[in-house]
């Protein structure tokens, strides 16, 4: 991992020498971190006690974030006694109560079921379109990256490899690792040979050759990119300097 020093900044307020209860940043964790001897209601008013919110004001907060999330009912349960799907909620509740100028989401549905996940997905994406926070959302779950962000950081071993729109990132991989990473089924890749041709360089395959401008490389088709015609005729290509991609591989 890289680390290199640098100045960071929340809107135009410069945070580096603050400290961590005064950035204004809420973070919801992938094990909640929720206090299981505490209830709903005590657990989502605790960054409120924490700053001596006045008792009024933190009882209608509280009850405001609760509709929000459909927990209304839960307020005087303990948190031991939710489910997973009911705990998500209250950790993002605990969250967004403060009224943050950012939110941090480091796995906060991982290790929920998969019918779960899938439902929590376009519950987070919802409430944050509703609150219209900046959220950072760390995952390793492409599907949950495609499908909720607006714009993707790809990252190996600490370092940025790609930042782009869900499109540009499944489309236009900025390199090898970008396109072997992202996709289901996995990006086919196979070499291809290159000799001179008319006007450039043309590239072979067994299935077809076409011209190019570039004397080595790699293809990279998307496998639901590719259809069973009798013939193939090459319409639209994108190429960069050591990367070829198909885009449109083929018309009826």
């Amino acid at each position: 991992t890289i680390a290199l020093p640098g100045e960071i900044y929340i809107g135009d307020a410069l945070v580096n020498d603050l400290e961590p209860r005064e950035r204004n940043i809420a973070m919801a964790f992938e094990n909640y971190a929720l206090y299981p001897h505490l209830t709903v209601f005590e657990n989502i008013a605790f960054p409120l006690r924490v700053q001596k919110v006045p008792e009024e004001t933190k009882k209608r907060k509280v009850e405001e974030v609760a509709k929000i999330l459909d927990i209304n009912e839960l307020l005087d349960r303990r948190v031991d006694q939710l489910s997973g799907g009911q705990q998500q909620r209250v950790s993002t509740g605990r969250a967004i109560v403060r009224s943050p100028r950012v939110f941090l989401l480091d796995e906060p549905i991982s290790h929920l079921d998969a019918k779960l996940r899938d439902h929590m997905r376009g519950e987070l994406k919802r409430l944050q379109r509703k609150l219209q926070v900046t959220t950072t959302y760390v995952t390793h779950d492409q599907i949950e990256a495609m499908s909720m962000a607006d714009r993707i950081g790809v990252m190996d071993l600490g370092v940025i490899q790609q930042v782009g729109t869900p499109w540009e990132i499944f489309n236009k991989p900025a390199n090898t690792f970008v396109a072997n990473f992202v996709g289901s089924p996995r990006i086919n890749s196979f070499d291809c040979s290159l000799k001179e041709g008319k006007g450039g360089y043309l590239l072979a395959t067994d299935s077809f050759e076409y011209n190019f401008a570039l004397k080595a490389g790699k293809l990279f088709i998307r496998g639901e990119l590719k259809r069973l015609q009798r013939k193939l005729q090459v319409t639209t290509t994108y190429v960069t300097h050591d990367q070829i991609e198909a885009m449109s591989m083929a018309d009826r």
